[in-house]
């Protein structure tokens, strides 16, 4: 059976220290797509710059990031484990940067904070500076916790149902039934017309 959805673009934003959760997001977001994509009308695509960013020469990195990932991303996601990451000409870190640009652009935005053990190696300084940004952090919303890459990836899972629904993201493109396999008309959540 084949059947159309609307393909929503999610960036999955985090520091260096975050492949184990970066994975399990990853997994989960094609578990979602298999158990509520076709019932939605919705896939959820991830989008992670170690597998698709694409190098491009004339700015920061972080600006080659935001022009391929956070301006055609409908949903951001973003967490941190024990390091806020990289400072950026633009802000406190790359993922602080993806954070306000998806936040000014008015798309959904979730954030999450460890509340796992901390390495005995973690970065003193990295530790303070995370410290003060989930600080500033409380003040623009809720900010959610998170106790293992498999509860981060379960919460990012509700956090997608909870997008799709007050989006208004759920496909009225229409089923076609009696086909052998999947085939899949995407088109981007914020290219879709009302």
């Amino acid at each position: 059976m084949s059947f159309t959805a609307t393909a929503i673009v999610v960036l999955i934003a985090s520091p260096g220290d975050t492949a184990d959760e970066r994975a399990a997001i990853q997994l989960q977001l094609s578990r979602w797509n298999v158990s509520r994509g076709e019932r939605a009308g919705v896939v959820a695509v991830p989008w992670l710059y170690e597998q698709h960013a694409v190098p491009v020469l004339g700015g920061h990195p972080q600006s080659v990031i935001n022009a391929q990932a956070v301006g055609r991303a409908d949903v951001v996601v973003a967490f941190f484990d024990s390091r806020l990451g990289t400072e950026t000409p633009e802000a406190v870190s790359g993922t602080a940067e993806e954070i306000k640009r998806a936040h000014a652009a008015g798309k959904p935005v979730h954030v999450y904070f460890s509340t796992e053990d901390i390495p005995r190696s973690a970065d003193p300084n990295q530790l303070a500076k995370l410290a003060q940004f989930k600080k500033d952090m409380e003040s623009e919303g809720l900010l959610g916790e998170y106790s293992s890459p498999e509860n981060l990836a379960s919460q990012v899972s509700n956090a997608i149902d909870f997008d799709v629904n007050t989006q208004n993201w759920c496909s009225t493109l229409g089923r076609t039934a009696g086909t052998a396999g999947t085939a899949l008309e995407a088109r981007r959540a914020s290219q879709r017309t009302q």
